[in-house]
Formats: C-alpha cells, sequence, structure tokens
C-alpha cells in the first residue's frame, strides 16, 4: 500500500498504474514462491534464508521505497535520456513494475520457507500448509488495510514507510534469536 501510493504520487492515479501495480507485486511473490519452494526442499536453513531475505527487504525498502525523491529522480533520468515517447511509456511501466516485484521477491519466499519449518507429517502437510497460507494471508489482509486506513493518513507517508522496515528487523531479531540458531 505504502509502494503503491508512492508509486501514484507519481504516475497517473488510474486504472492503469493499479493494474501495473498488483500484477508486479503478485509476480514477485510468485517468482519467490516457487523458487524458494524449489530451493530448500529438504533443507535445514529455513531460518537463515527467511534472516536474508527480511534483511534484503528491510535495506531495499530503506535504500529505495522510503526515499520518496526515488521514483521521480529515475522519472527524470528516463525523460532527458529518451525522446521516444513509446520508450519513455515503456520504461515507466518497467520502472513501477520493478520498483514493487524487488519487495515481493524478498516477501513471497517466506511462505514455503516458514511452512517447512511449520509441516509435522505427511499425513497434515496439506491441513499445517492451509493453516500457513491462511495466517499469511491474515498478516496481509490486516497489513493492508492498517497502511491504508491508520499508518499513512495519521502519520504519513514517510513515518509509515519505516513500520514494515521495522517490521523486516523485527523478523530478522526473531530469527537470529530463534532456538534454531542461524549459521
Amino acid at each position: 500500500i505504502y509502494s503503491i501510493q508512492i508509486l501514484f504520487m507519481f504516475f497517473v492515479n488510474s486504472t492503469h498504474a493499479a493494474s501495473i501495480a498488483i500484477s508486479s507485486f503478485l509476480a514477485g511473490l510468485a517468482v519467490s514462491s516457487i523458487a524458494f519452494s524449489w530451493y530448500v526442499r529438504g533443507t535445514e536453513h529455513n531460518l537463515h534464508i527467511i534472516f536474508w531475505m527480511q534483511l534484503a527487504a528491510a535495506l531495499y525498502g530503506a535504500l529505495v521505497l522510503h526515499r520518496v525523491d526515488f521514483a521521480p529522480l529515475m522519472l527524470d533520468t528516463i525523460y532527458h535520456s529518451f525522446e521516444s515517447k513509446e520508450m519513455i511509456a515503456f520504461l515507466k511501466v518497467a520502472l513501477m513494475w520493478v520498483f514493487l516485484f524487488v519487495p515481493a521477491f524478498f516477501i513471497g519466499g517466506a511462505l514455503p520457507l516458514i511452512n517447512g519449518l511449520y509441516l509435522n507429517r505427511q499425513e497434515t502437510n496439506t491441513r499445517d500448509t492451509g493453516v500457513v497460507y491462511f495466517w499469511d494471508m491474515v498478516g496481509a489482509i490486516s497489513g493492508a488495510l492498517v497502511a491504508g486506513f491508520v499508518l499513512i493518513p495519521y502519520l504519513g507517508i514517510y513515518a509509515a514507510g519505516l513500520v514494515p522496515i521495522t517490521v523486516n528487523l523485527l523478523v530478522c531479531l526473531l530469527c537470529m534469536t530463534s532456538r534454531k540458531a542461524i549459521v
């Protein structure tokens, strides 16, 4: 929600922009989820990988998403580097796509990793996966509602951007202090 708000400040707030934003975020989740579901099969280092993904998400949030000047800076570069309206339009869409794909990629791999930590027995894998997915969605829905109705309206766009960065860093801390030490 925060990222979409930032993008809508510098791109036309339209169904096209919303479609691009949602599709790029969902693509990041999907690509990461499938990549990490293949990668971590049978591995015991899920917490280690979750730690690094959350740290990467926090750094990306701090260095790119939280810098409200990043989008206009990139747009200025595009406008000054190209004359073709078609190329400018393409690069604006690509910028918007990458802007949301990257953080979604860092987030998306968490579901299969956490699911791997949570699974107990072969007989209950489907149910356990459903429980993990349910709580993942409860968190996503709650986060979207809190961001859109509380954080951005009451804290402002800048302070609201610090919340997900802090949450990512707290998850890193939880991974580090878990009984399964990160090696």
